[in-house]
């Protein structure tokens, strides 16, 4: 647990869009970097993301790991986990009212190499 922290998905619903793409590119890059380091994360949603508003900024972290397998991220994983963050994104925004294409131009860049 983390004080004061929500899920992605919450935390998108609660703030304007410009900052909505912004949490996007930040989650994108924290799953790069994640993937960067060797760990596969087979369960990746929007509500597996922790965020964090404090004087600094806002902070992410990502939960539920306990699947999560250390090996080298292959281009199928980072692509896997793209389609596993669509697939979420279709089923807690199914009018896309929350995730423009903006933020999901933002997390389909988790399939680039970092």
């Amino acid at each position: 647990e983390i004080p004061g922290a929500v899920n992605l998905w919450r935390y998108l619903e609660s703030v304007a869009p410009p900052a909505r793409v912004r949490m996007c590119e930040r989650a994108a890059a924290m799953t790069r970097r994640m993937h960067d380091a060797g760990v596969v994360h087979p369960d990746l949603n929007l509500q597996n993301f922790l965020v964090r508003e404090d004087a600094g900024g806002a902070q992410v972290w990502v939960i539920d790991l306990d699947r999560a397998r250390l090996a080298a991220a292959r281009k199928t994983d980072r692509e896997a986990a793209v389609v596993r963050l669509q697939r979420s994104a279709r089923r807690l925004d199914p009018h896309r009212r929350v995730l423009t294409s903006e933020c999901m131009a933002a997390l389909r860049a988790i399939g680039e190499v970092g």
